[in-house]
Order: structure tokens, then sequence, then C-alpha cells
């Protein structure tokens, strides 16, 4: 993020008392982005992978052995 403090210039707000612009401050968001992603991994997930490699090697070894 990058701020810019400009010098007083003359604006729309002009009109004193009223409504006059005293300052002025300009923000600037970077481009850049800096993003995290977690993601956990629990027991059900491991066994229902482990399930599914069994399940490819046994179809394997059913459609060979025929």
């Amino acid at each position: 993020m990058s701020m810019e403090i400009k010098s007083n210039e003359l604006t729309s707000w002009a009109n004193y008392p009223d409504k006059y612009k005293f300052f002025s401050l300009d923000f600037y968001l970077n481009q850049d982005v800096r993003a995290t992603d977690r993601s956990t991994y629990d027991l059900l997930d491991l066994v229902s992978d482990i399930g599914g490699i069994l399940e490819v090697i046994v179809g394997f070894f059913a459609i060979v052995s025929m």
C-alpha cells in the first residue's frame, strides 16, 4: 500500500465556511496480493484415499485374472 499527501489544491469544495477541503489524503492499494491457503488432511480422508486405491488394485487384478 502506498500513501500520497498532496499540497493544497483548488477544489469544488472551496465555498468557505460552508464546505471547504483543508486536507487531501490518497491511498493506492498494491496490485501484488499475498494469499495464504490452508487445508487439513484428517484420518477419514486418508482412509477414503486408501480405500479408493485398494478398489483400483482389486479391479485391476480381477480383470487380469480373467
